[in-house]
């Protein structure tokens, strides 16, 4: 059941990940609305905090799914595509982050894909655990 317990811890992590890109995407918006009333050029910001939104609440997703079903080898398994989903957004976000004008860094790269690929680790663990059709 080592699957079922990283698919778990992960999960947990990935709601508190998943609630903090909520709140700093909606920041971000709101942050980039009053820039934009000084004249400021905020459009990577707004493209910033709608992929934080959206990452937030993928992320979150891919946490309620962990969560519910790492005891159920079947439905675990179909965590898969959310860890990779979640893990594919973290690399757009470094992208967008460099189009932005940051330097790309490869220590926040390997930050953001931890918890991702330890979650995608569990759901293949559980996968294993599956009876065969």
């Amino acid at each position: 059941m080592k699957g079922s317990k990283l698919l778990k811890i992960t999960g947990i992590l990935m709601i508190i990940g998943g609630i903090i890109g909520l709140i700093v995407g909606i920041v971000g918006i709101l942050g980039a609305g009053a820039l934009s009333l000084m004249g400021a050029h905020i459009g990577m910001l707004y493209v910033g905090g709608i992929l934080a939104i959206i990452s937030g609440i993928i992320e979150l997703m891919a946490g309620l799914r962990g969560n519910k079903y790492c005891k159920d080898p079947v439905m675990g398994a179909k965590c898969l595509p959310w860890g990779v989903l979640v893990a594919v957004l973290s690399i757009i976000s470094q992208i967008i982050s460099c189009a932005g004008g940051s330097k790309f860094s490869v220590v926040g790269l390997i930050v953001g894909l931890i918890i991702p690929i330890l979650y995608i680790a569990g759901a293949v663990m559980i996968k294993k655990e599956a009876p065969s059709a």
